[in-house]
């Protein structure tokens, strides 16, 4: 082999050394991109979590407050219908089949 043709040879493999240099950087930066766009997707998905967490949370304690309301509307409708029993006799023991039906 003459100096030439290794001359030659050396410079396509510097040349392909070179191609696949560029190549591999393109790989890498694509590669960063890529991985700061899916850092910036899974910090937003964590803030709709915890929005989402905060309106459940609220929408819960309503949930707590129409339970606690509605017991206690049953309580002292409870408690009314028993005082009116007290009053005027007992409504709840009538017999409405005594009466004669209106048809």
């Amino acid at each position: 082999m003459d100096f030439a043709s290794t001359f030659s040879r050396v410079r396509g493999f510097e040349e392909t050394l070179n191609r696949l240099v560029r190549e591999v950087g393109d790989i890498k930066r694509c590669q960063e991109r890529q991985l700061a766009a899916q850092e910036k997707r899974f910090e937003r998905q964590k803030r709709q979590w915890a929005a989402q967490e905060k309106r459940f949370t609220k929408m819960m304690e309503g949930f707590a407050c129409i339970e606690k309301a509605f017991k206690i509307a049953c309580s002292s409708n409870r408690a009314l219908s028993e005082q009116i029993d007290e009053m005027h006799g007992n409504v709840t023991d009538l017999d409405l089949t005594a009466f004669p039906s209106v048809s």
